[in-house]
């Protein structure tokens, strides 16, 4: 293995390292997780005129330099091209849901994740999970079918297809896990490319015209927040607390109704907070009981 090889793994090490205790870890997990959110902020409230293939075509630059530490067999590692390209979709759908609808509903949407990924464990892959498990499931389901069906904004069509690019992920993430050894910064360098090249194929065949100067200065920013984030995760990650590194990731979507109620207007019926708050607490339970 060549020198260029060894370097994303000890430059993660090093970095994990320097993060001796639970306490940091959190805060290095939740400031990674304000930087996600300052992403998507930053995108409905500046880049809503902005085709959204431009606007993933700068995220996915931003994490073109992470190419210098990926490892060269990840080009033709089927897990990896996996990966990539689940995230991909959800990367975009993501985006369109972003602009198009709710942000609070775009986090609700995120935060199934587990749900699917346990239901597909269980159904293609026959993973046995306990009945509490099940339990969990049904009712976080059943009370997002509410919240999406009744409140105006939040079932609109790119909630929806995120939701599904949310599913598709899962069944990837399900079915391909990633072992102990396998450089995370392999992942997200072969994503951001491949990802790359898929929306400069889609502008060019598109012949969408050029934005202007300071269009350009926003893209890069909304960028650079993004992938920042995404480098912070994977420090954080990389410590021995990853359970609780894990569990910040519940305050984003409580987090992004206050700040949508705040800062763009958005305004959800009580008995939407309520359903909101009992899927995140629901979610949080599912996710705890699958990892005993």
């Amino acid at each position: 293995m060549s020198q260029s090889e060894t370097v994303p793994t000890g430059l993660i090490e090093r970095a994990s390292a320097r993060i001796s205790s639970r306490r940091n870890a959190v805060l290095v997990s939740f400031i990674s997780m304000l930087l996600y959110m300052g992403s998507d902020f930053f995108s409905k409230t500046y880049l809503s005129h902005i085709p959204i293939s431009y606007i993933s075509l700068f995220r996915f630059a931003c994490g073109l330099p992470l190419l210098v530490f990926c490892r060269r067999a990840a080009f033709v590692n089927q897990k990896v091209i996996l990966f990539a390209g689940a995230n991909i979709l959800n990367s975009v759908c993501g985006v369109f849901a972003i602009i198009s609808d709710s942000l609070s509903g775009f986090a609700l949407a995120g935060q199934l994740r587990p749900v699917f990924i346990i239901l597909f464990c269980a159904v293609v892959y026959h993973y046995r999970y306990a009945l509490s498990s099940w339990f969990y499931c049904i009712g976080i389901m059943a009370i997002s079918f509410f919240i999406f069906t009744v409140t105006d904004g939040l079932g609109e069509q790119a909630n929806l297809i995120y939701i599904f690019s949310v599913a598709l992920q899962a069944f990837v993430f399900a079915g391909v896990g990633r072992n102990t050894g396998e450089s995370l910064v392999s992942f997200l360098a072969v994503y951001n490319l491949f990802g790359f090249a898929l929306m400069l194929a889609y502008v060019i065949a598109c012949s969408l015209p050029i934005p202007d100067l300071s269009s350009i200065l926003v893209l890069v920013s909304n960028g650079g927040l993004a992938i920042l984030g995404s480098i912070l995760t994977i420090v954080s990650l990389a410590t021995d607390y990853k359970l609780e590194v894990s569990s910040v990731n519940y305050t984003r979507l409580p987090l992004t109704m206050v700040f949508s109620y705040l800062f763009l207007g958005e305004r959800l019926s009580f008995l939407v907070w309520v359903g909101i708050i009992t899927v995140l607490i629901l979610v949080l339970l599912l996710s705890r009981n699958a990892e005993k």
